[in-house]
């Protein structure tokens, strides 16, 4: 009965874990690059307002969709170095229907199901990104250069990000995260929890299976869109990931510009969590635009004094 206890309790801690809220986040501040006209929508006079993008509508069409795709690949390693059975393997690559299947009908001895419920259960999610690279050639040219690299990097507080949203349905859940580029450090992450229970699996599948399975389906779905193709390493990625209940009123815009309607949120955060202003390379009046940014930040009730910069990339055009 003890030992029951302490494996059941294991599975809690796991899912804990492997779920939090913040998720590799070194550094103190974030940074969202942005044009000249989208300045004045996101530091607003009473508020920072911020938009999330839904995350099948984003600039990589992978997103998403690689995640089980990789774990299965770290449980093929294993089975093949003969490092987990085959039942378990078996298990293992259709654990999100098992997951679902025992949700559906109840079962599982240790894990809430309000968990599975609350967080990953008729959701829909919205993604806003940054970097932790504040002055960056590559952020200025793709996000600006339609402007000539007339844009902002805001920097933003971590930590007050972190502190949630100035609104946000009590169904809603916001997890902060830094994105992982090496497909190798998520397989040697699963890796690492697959063996955890492989022996737990082993003594008796029919007596844990259901907390296992609601383990691992938390945990693909909690790095779902933390893991990202390498191509866009250079975005040095942060992001908050919201995942919204579908029955929760919710305002949904539409962004026209790309040629076809992509849907997206707008969500509050309190104006502390505004913390400094890059301007973009190439303004044409480098004193002038630094001055009137500052009278702007004043004017909406930001702090200003030594809050703005300007880039120190030297291009020309």
């Amino acid at each position: 009965m003890k030992k029951s206890k302490k494996i059941l309790e294991g599975i809690i801690s796991d899912i804990v874990e492997y779920t939090r809220d913040d998720i590799n986040l070194p550094g103190l501040n974030f940074c969202h690059y942005t044009s000249p006209e989208s300045l004045e929508r996101i530091l607003l006079r009473d508020r920072i307002c911020l938009r999330f993008t839904r995350s099948d509508c984003l600039n990589d069409a992978s997103e998403g969709i690689q995640i089980e795709h990789l774990f299965t690949l770290a449980c093929k390693m294993l089975q093949d170095d003969d490092e987990i059975s085959e039942r378990y393997y078996e298990f293992l690559i259709n654990v999100k229907t098992i997951a679902m299947q025992n949700y559906e009908k109840h079962l599982g001895n240790s894990v809430p199901l309000s968990v599975i419920k609350n967080y990953y259960i008729n959701k829909v999610v919205y993604l806003c990104c940054f970097s932790y690279m504040e002055d960056s050639l590559p952020m200025w040219n793709y996000y600006v250069k339609s402007n000539r690299y007339r844009g902002y990097s805001i920097s933003f507080s971590k930590e007050k990000l972190n502190q949630g949203v100035v609104q946000g349905g009590k169904k809603s859940r916001f997890v902060l995260a830094s994105v992982i580029y090496d497909f190798s450090t998520f397989e040697e992450i699963s890796k690492k929890l697959i063996l955890k229970y492989r022996e737990i699996f082993e003594i008796d599948d029919n007596k844990y299976k259901a907390d296992v399975a609601y383990l691992f389906f938390c945990f693909l779905e909690h790095y779902k869109y933390i893991v990202k193709n390498r191509s866009f390493q250079h975005e040095n990625e942060a992001r908050i990931i919201a995942r919204i209940d579908k029955d929760e009123a919710c305002d949904i815009h539409y962004d026209l510009s790309m040629g076809f309607p992509i849907p997206f949120i707008l969500v509050d955060f309190e104006k502390e969590a505004f913390h400094h202003i890059i301007i973009g390379p190439l303004p044409e009046d480098k004193e002038l635009t630094q001055k009137n940014t500052e009278e702007f930040l004043a004017a909406c009730g930001y702090p200003s004094k030594s809050r703005v910069k300007n880039s120190t990339i030297p291009i020309r055009y």
